[in-house]
């Protein structure tokens, strides 16, 4: 029903569908409205978070709204020739700091120049398809119209992953369920990313090793996200919507062949017995989520990003470099972000080459990094080993 006659509206609470609250609303302020629509929401305490979150919504729409018609408008005018196209503002740049190497630009193009064979392990968290949005380039895996896009996108990485990385080593790649959107895919629901991610890899030549599952709060979960079927409220009105926490995965995947160095942890002092029993139980329930980068974490975030960057836990990093990888062996993260990744590895007394495609946060990969050499020690000492001055048996 459409009431534009009318023009005051009583919400006696609020779901967490901005769309519901806009669509209503739209009845009475629309065409032929002639007076201004007063709008009255009615609510008790307990739901001052929901009326916040719908708030929230409604100025993201509004953003969203003014700058597709400033897009439009500069597409109208360069159509009909009163501007120039906008050129792509591509950078790149390379900054090495003691044993890392620091790499500003598209990961597809700068992969080419490491060479074959030359990394002993990759840890990294890839965009999750179209969830994530941190820049307006056309580079940005996020940016991508559905996963089909991305994943074509995707496998050039995966492949040039493949290339760099020796024979019978890993790579580790943090992902996690994503969720389904009424307003975006016309259902509530989850997306099985993981799963699109192990047949990515295993076509483009990888086997798949393992999955590591890291448990996570439910409870703040939906303090952050919001989540319909996380809620109490939910939970007491009908618990059928009521689904676990998404939990974050690792996924391992080898290239095949021989591996020629083998991996000791135990002997270089990293690992134990009883701590491999507990990381090999392959659901890590001691990761601290809160543990992450913290320098540079607002800093490296533009003011037209949609979605901040979300560092990696420094648990997670610590323990799949520990398991897959030797001091003074090369890590290699192709969305290095801030950093989290190859601070990590100086951290433990590995090399490290990073990739980023937004400047701003390679800018704080470079501060984190150098930050982290600064307090780096050497080998002997971080294996726990004794130096003493050497005696000249000659003398």
């Amino acid at each position: 029903m459409n009431f534009q006659n009318a023009h005051r509206m009583i919400f006696f609470g609020l779901s967490h569908s901005w769309e519901s609250y806009y669509q209503c609303i739209r009845r009475e302020w629309r065409y032929l409205q002639t007076e201004p629509v007063d709008v009255h929401i009615v609510l008790s305490d307990i739901e001052d978070a929901i009326y916040h979150n719908v708030m929230r919504k409604d100025a993201q729409a509004r953003r969203l709204r003014e700058e597709m018609i400033k897009q439009l408008e500069h597409f109208e005018k360069e159509e009909l020739g009163m501007v120039t196209p906008l050129e792509e503002k591509y950078q790149e740049d390379t900054i090495v700091t003691g044993n890392c190497t620091m790499m500003l630009g598209d990961s597809s193009t700068r992969l080419g120049e490491i060479a074959d064979c030359s990394v002993d392990l990759s840890v990294y968290s890839p965009p999750f398809a179209d969830l994530y949005t941190y820049t307006a380039s056309p580079r940005d895996l996020g940016n991508s119209r559905n996963w089909d896009e991305f994943f074509d996108h995707y496998a050039f990485i995966i492949r040039e992953v493949l290339r760099v990385t020796k024979l019978g080593r890993v790579t580790c790649v943090h992902t996690s369920d994503i969720p389904a959107l009424a307003q975006k895919d016309g259902y509530i629901g989850i997306k099985d990313f993981p799963g699109r991610v192990i047949a990515a890899y295993e076509n483009e030549g990888w086997t798949f090793h393992g999955r590591i599952v890291i448990s996570k709060n439910p409870q703040a979960q939906a303090i952050r996200t919001h989540s319909k079927g996380l809620l109490f409220v939910q939970l007491k009105k009908d618990s059928v919507w009521s689904r676990p926490a998404l939990l974050d995965q690792v996924l391992v995947f080898r290239k095949p062949g021989d591996n020629e160095v083998p991996i000791t942890p135990v002997d270089n002092g990293e690992l134990n017995n009883e701590t491999w029993i507990k990381w090999a139980c392959g659901i890590w329930h001691d990761i601290n989520e809160t543990n992450v980068l913290r320098h540079g974490y607002g800093h490296g975030r533009a003011h037209d990003d949609e979605k901040h960057v979300c560092p990696l836990q420094l648990e997670t990093i610590e323990r799949c470099i520990k398991l897959y990888s030797n001091p003074g062996e090369t890590v290699l993260s192709p969305f290095a972000g801030i950093g989290s990744e190859i601070y990590q590895a100086v951290k433990f007394g590995r090399k490290g080459i990073g990739i980023e495609l937004k400047p701003s946060y390679f800018r704080m990969m470079v501060k984190n990094v150098q930050n982290a050499s600064c307090q780096e020690t050497d080998l002997f000492s971080f294996a726990g080993i004794e130096m003493t001055q050497a005696v000249n048996v000659d003398q």
